[in-house]
């Protein structure tokens, strides 16, 4: 798998979304589709959230919605 399109500008902030709609998740950085992988099972509800970074990497902002609806949204910082 080509993971490329996830390494980013340090020096820039980096906005990312991940979209899963009937088991298929894609992963955008900048508006550009890096990653999509359709998923054997249904993966259930959201359980948490862990960010990871090998290097330099920091979190501003976050929001999770489901159709429309906003369920979190707020800094981080």
């Amino acid at each position: 798998t080509d993971l490329s399109g996830f390494g980013q500008k340090v020096d820039q902030w980096t906005k990312m979304e991940i979209e899963m709609k009937d088991r298929l998740i894609e992963v955008w950085m900048n508006g550009e589709k890096v990653f999509e992988r359709k998923l054997i099972r249904d993966p259930g509800v959201i359980a948490g959230i862990r960010y990871q970074f090998h290097g330099t990497g920091e979190v501003r902002a976050l929001q999770l919605e489901s159709e429309g609806k906003i369920y979190y949204e707020g800094s981080l910082k």
